[in-house]
């Protein structure tokens, strides 16, 4: 019993400090009757001071608190058990400052802590940005809230969990269960583990995957393979925090944080009866992520592109960027990556152009061959029929489609201008 309540008071303490303003943890200023500044806070220690001296005639006019003296130091400091510390902050005169409406001489800052002293403030930012177009409230990242991610294959659910956990501060590790990697009869010990003997093969105990995590996140991928019976199993630790192996008898508490990913919308499976009412709801409840395709994200396709060169010493010519932005990209940011990783093996040199391999990019072309009437069309209408197509396909650009055809613009224009009155 000491051992459990030593591990919860642990625990305890590891969660307030997980809240402390860190370095690297940005505060805005708001200085009174003057524009806001924003500060990173890289040093050991800053100064903030406040005071009116002079007799003046307008010193009447203003609110007594700010006839006060303020001087307030943020400290950085450490228990030994952290490398980094956390921010405190001290007055060093008779005057308190207010954090979060209370009146204090000194007090650790947490994040989403507002000060006030005289009629100047000091806000700690509450929203880290963990990708270039997402951020999450630190209150969100630094408790133990599940937290479902809803986007289509390859679209960084994985590189995101990563980042959330890393954020976190969490002690415990981070364990990632894909679930179509195992089949349905494996899910349950997966998940929740096993005792000797439960069934044929079990031949030692074995900690499921919420064990493994305890103190930690567990990050389901593929939420939408779970079968009815575990979801029941999965929406009773939800509730309790407990967890029962296969063939045990008794439960195991832990403080397991759970992130879901799925690459289809819970909303659509549930309209279909995939999964129950109640587990749905529940999991509806946790903080919900949707992220996009790349394909709707086109200043992520230039940013991913120009790391890319960047890390890989290459330059990518103006005219491939556009035609990748106008790509569909059905992979994401996996297809991306990858395509271009290819590209660099079989480009010969550092600078890549549009070629052949990145034509293949593009959804295939149905080219017409038959009139209205169901009659075969000559070989020039086919052409120009074709030369349409492919200079709708291009974005409409008659650069880039002369450029895929291997034919002039001039010669395109002819085509599309034929193919558009007709004169096929």
């Amino acid at each position: 019993m000491n051992n459990l309540q030593s591990i919860k008071n642990q625990w305890y303490l590891e969660r307030i400090r997980q809240k402390g303003l860190r370095p690297g943890d940005e505060i805005l200023i708001c200085p009174f009757n003057e524009r806001t500044q924003k500060l990173r806070l890289l040093r050991k220690s800053y100064q903030f001071s406040h005071q009116i001296r002079e007799e003046k005639p307008w010193r009447i006019d203003l609110p007594k608190i700010m006839e006060k003296e303020f001087n307030l130091e943020l400290k950085l400091l450490s228990d030994g058990k952290e490398e980094e510390g956390r921010y405190f902050l001290l007055s060093h005169c008779k005057t308190p400052f207010k954090i979060n409406g209370n009146f204090c001489y000194q007090s650790f800052v947490e994040r989403g802590d507002e000060i006030e002293f005289g009629l100047h403030q000091i806000q700690t930012k509450s929203d880290i940005k963990v990708q270039d177009d997402l951020t999450i409230p630190s209150s969100v990242i630094r408790s133990d809230l599940p937290i479902l991610i809803e986007g289509e294959t390859g679209t960084g659910k994985t590189h995101l969990v990563k980042k959330i956990h890393e954020l976190s501060g969490q002690t415990g590790r981070l364990v990632h269960l894909n679930l179509s990697s195992f089949s349905t009869s494996l899910f349950e010990s997966e998940l929740f583990g096993h005792v000797k003997g439960a069934f044929t093969g079990a031949d030692r105990n074995k900690n499921g995957a919420i064990v493994e995590a305890n103190l930690g996140t567990l990050f389901i991928d593929e939420m939408d393979s779970l079968t009815k019976e575990l979801q029941v199993k999965l929406l009773l630790f939800l509730d309790d925090g407990r967890v029962r192996p296969v063939g045990g008898n008794s439960c195991k508490k832990v403080n397991t944080r759970l992130i879901a990913a799925s690459g289809r919308s819970l909303q659509d499976l549930l309209e279909k009866g995939e999964i129950r009412k109640d587990f749905f709801f529940r999991i509806q409840s946790s903080y919900k992520i949707n992220l996009k395709p790349l394909r709707q994200k086109k200043e992520q396709i230039q940013r991913i592109c120009e790391k890319f060169s960047q890390d890989e010493n290459i330059s990518l010519s103006p005219q491939l960027l556009d035609f990748y932005q106008k790509c569909p990209w059905p992979g994401n940011i996996r297809q991306l990556i990858g395509h271009l990783r290819t590209k660099k093996v079989l480009s010969p040199g550092r600078k890549f152009e549009i070629d052949h391999f990145d034509y293949s990019l593009q959804k295939p072309l149905e080219i017409e061959t038959k009139n209205k009437k169901g009659n075969f069309l000559d070989l020039g209408s086919v052409k120009k029929s074709y030369a349409r197509q492919v200079f709708e396909s291009s974005g409409r650009d008659v650069q880039l489609g002369a450029k895929i055809l291997k034919i002039s613009p001039t010669t395109l224009r002819g085509y599309i201008e034929g193919a558009m009155t007709g004169c096929s």
